[in-house]
C-alpha cells in the first residue's frame, strides 16, 4: 500500500479541518495521509489540533537540523504525540544527529518512522553551488542516502528526479514532495513530477499540496485519481 500525504501549510485550524474532511476519500491501492509542517505545528492551536486526530497517517515535517542532543531532546518533547507516524530530519545535519534521532524515537516513541530529507525539491544545481557544495545534486543525494541507511533511518525524501538511483542503493521508504497535477504552476519549486511519474520511478510515497488545496478540493482530487490511472 502506498501513501499520498496531503500537506496541510497553513496556520488556519478551519481550513485543516476542511482539507482533512474533503479528501476522506478511498483510492484503491493507496491511503491517504496528512503532512503538516512549520507553519502549523508553530502556530497557537496547531499542535494541539494534531494530537487530536485519530486513525489518520501522520507525517510531521519538522525538518530538525540541529546537533543530536538538542533533536534528541525534541524527540522526547514530542513523546506525548502517540499519533505520529513519521518526522523528517534534514541528512545534512550529519551523522551524529541522525543516529540520535534514530535512537530518540526507539526510546520514546517507537511508532515514529524517521525520515531523512536529501536536497529540497525548491533547489536546483546552481542553487547548490551558491550554498558552496561542489557536488552536482545527484552526487549529494546519493551521499545522504546512503549515510541516512547507515544511520538507521526508516526513509528518505527526495525529488522524482531522484528515485531512479535511489531505490538502487535504498530499499525502505521513498517520500516524494513536490508534486503537481497537469496544467498547474511550478510556484517555488525547481524539481517537480507528477504523481503517476512519481510512484513509477521508485516513490512509496507522495507528498501534494496546493495541487490539491488551492480552490476545489473535491475536484483536485478527482484530478489526481484520474493522473494515477
Amino acid at each position: 500500500m502506498r501513501n499520498i500525504f496531503i500537506a496541510c501549510d497553513t496556520s488556519s485550524v478551519p481550513k485543516i479541518k476542511s482539507i482533512i474532511k474533503k479528501t476522506q476519500i478511498k483510492i484503491k491501492g493507496y491511503k491517504i495521509g496528512y503532512k503538516f509542517g512549520l507553519e502549523f505545528f508553530y502556530s497557537i492551536k496547531g499542535r494541539q489540533v494534531i494530537s487530536k486526530l485519530k486513525n489518520k497517517i501522520i507525517f510531521l515535517d519538522l525538518k530538525l537540523n540541529d546537533i543530536g542532543n538538542t533533536c534528541a531532546a525534541a524527540i522526547k518533547s514530542l513523546k506525548d504525540l502517540k499519533n505520529i507516524n513519521y518526522l523528517t530530519v534534514h541528512a545534512n545535519s550529519g551523522e551524529a544527529t541522525l543516529k540520535s534521532v534514530v535512537k530518540a524515537t526507539r526510546k520514546y516513541n517507537k511508532k515514529i518512522r524517521v525520515i531523512a530529507i536529501t536536497v529540497l525539491t525548491s533547489i536546483s544545481n546552481a542553487n547548490i553551488k551558491k550554498i558552496g557544495h561542489t557536488r552536482s545534486i545527484k552526487d549529494l543525494v546519493k551521499k545522504q542516502t546512503l549515510l541516512a541507511k547507515a544511520c538507521g533511518c526508516h526513509g528518505i525524501v527526495c525529488a522524482g528526479s531522484d528515485t531512479k538511483f535511489v531505490k538502487k542503493i535504498f530499499k525502505k521508504e521513498i517520500i516524494v514532495p513536490g508534486i503537481r497535477l497537469k496544467g498547474d504552476s511550478v510556484g517555488d519549486q525547481k524539481r517537480v513530477s507528477g504523481p503517476k511519474e512519481a510512484f513509477s520511478n521508485g516513490a512509496t510515497s507522495i507528498v501534494v499540496g496546493r495541487s490539491i488545496t488551492k480552490n476545489n478540493i473535491r475536484k483536485n482530487i478527482k484530478r489526481l485519481i484520474k493522473e494515477l490511472k
